[in-house]
């Protein structure tokens, strides 16, 4: 339970949780200052005082509940809130899934453990309730307005970023961010990201099929794991996707996935007598991912 003394300092209780659109439950007297969050803070006392549930609105971009407005971007590639951790070498990162994402058409896709290897890619469809009640739980229980992004844009060396913890949520017309470095306490980060991937009742495995390919040629290491690539078995040659990414479809593709998935970014691909790194982006799932070619969406 999350409660507000007159100067509105918020303070918790050992059951604060959210699971599955679990309603936030709070009281609140005299708020005294107002705030970029000020209709998020309308909800909550909706949600809290007067329901358990809130049925879905329409396909616009304003979802109300009894004069408690939240809104947010109603396009498939909006990103409405996600836990991720960013940073390290550019071209790895774009086979990555972030940890933990809310599209604007309420889909979420998730990855069921932190480590990039071995973790299964599930996605789900929420209801405007759930993910109403989930954006009150950041707000209240977890302050996430509190905390400030800081230190993100530099690099360490060439084309390599500090390795953080990165938060993000969308709604209102604002975009709020913060990272490792903004203060909150240890364990923060760890009880979001797991309230967002317990948001779901009916994860469905992701398998994708197709993506936009990237191939980079790199001297052969044994440090590596090394994967022998069958061009002409898979339809695929990756000499062909080493200076522009091309949209990759088939069982080629579906190869490359998992083993990205399972063996990680670094492993070394030889096809002939050249040895390549390999990255594939898939629209709605991996970071910054280009939408797929026209004739193929």
């Amino acid at each position: 339970m999350v409660t507000v003394d007159d100067q509105g300092t918020m303070m918790h209780n050992a059951h604060s949780t959210i699971a599955h659109g679990e309603t936030i439950m709070m009281s609140a007297r005299r708020p005294t200052r107002s705030h970029p969050i000020a209709a998020i803070a309308v909800l909550i006392l909706i949600l809290c005082g007067c329901q358990q549930s809130v049925p879905p609105g329409p396909p616009t971009a304003r979802v109300s509940s009894g004069g408690g407005v939240i809104a947010w971007t109603r396009d498939p590639a909006f990103v409405l809130f996600r836990a991720e951790i960013v940073g390290g070498e550019a071209f790895a990162a774009m086979s990555q899934v972030p940890l933990c994402t809310l599209y604007g058409d309420n889909r979420i896709v998730w990855t069921d453990i932190t480590d990039t290897r071995d973790a299964n890619v599930l996605e789900d469809r929420l209801s405007d309730a759930v993910i109403s009640t989930f954006i009150a739980y950041l707000t209240v229980n977890e302050r996430i307005y509190t905390f400030e992004e800081k230190l993100t844009d530099r690099a360490t060396s060439g084309n390599t970023m500090p390795i953080v913890e990165r938060v993000t949520i969308a709604v209102n017309d604002t975009v709020h961010r913060a990272n490792g470095l903004s203060g909150w306490e240890s364990g923060w980060f760890e009880r979001v990201l797991s309230a967002c991937r317990n948001l779901s009742a009916a994860p469905v495995l992701i398998a994708p099929a197709a993506g936009w390919l990237s191939a980079r040629e790199v001297a052969f290491t044994v440090e590596a794991p090394l994967i022998f690539w069958d061009a002409e078995r898979t339809g695929i040659a990756l000499a062909q996707y080493t200076n522009t990414p091309g949209w990759v479809s088939g069982a080629g593709a579906v190869e490359l996935w998992t083993r990205i998935r399972a063996i990680g970014t670094s492993a070394l691909y030889q096809e002939g007598d050249r040895t390549y790194q390999v990255a594939l982006q898939v629209p709605g799932v991996t970071y910054d991912a280009p939408p797929p070619p026209a004739a193929s969406s």
